[in-house]
């Protein structure tokens, strides 16, 4: 996101859109590394890396009357919404792989307390 926005947009590092997003991962990060089995925590990662990847990288990139701008048609802008949408995909690959290991680690916790 931050790379999309230094070339693409006229913000500083520390802009709102740049850092808002980034406490958001952090926290996200930090969730994760409180509670690692937490089904809650990976879904919301998931979420997180889903959303950034569909709406920041593909859908915003298209001239939809829905936006409240005209994206830049060029190649160069398709290339770093590219770099945006992959960028996301090794979140969202861990996190979708990590939520049925937590669940069922969930499960066996659950089975292991009522035995």
């Amino acid at each position: 996101m931050v790379f999309h926005n230094q070339l693409e947009l006229p913000l500083t590092l520390l802009a709102v859109e740049n850092m808002g997003p980034l406490v958001f991962d952090i926290a996200l990060f930090v969730a994760c590394w409180w509670r690692p089995r937490s089904k809650v925590v990976w879904s919301a990662i998931l979420a997180w890396a889903l959303l950034n990847m569909v709406v920041g990288g593909l859908v915003t990139v298209l001239p939809l009357p829905v936006l409240p701008f005209v994206p830049e048609q060029t190649v160069g802008h398709y290339a770093v919404h590219a770099v945006y949408t992959i960028g996301q995909l090794p979140l969202v690959l861990i996190a979708a792989r990590a939520l049925p290991a937590v669940a069922s680690s969930e499960a066996a916790d659950r089975r292991g307390r009522t035995s």
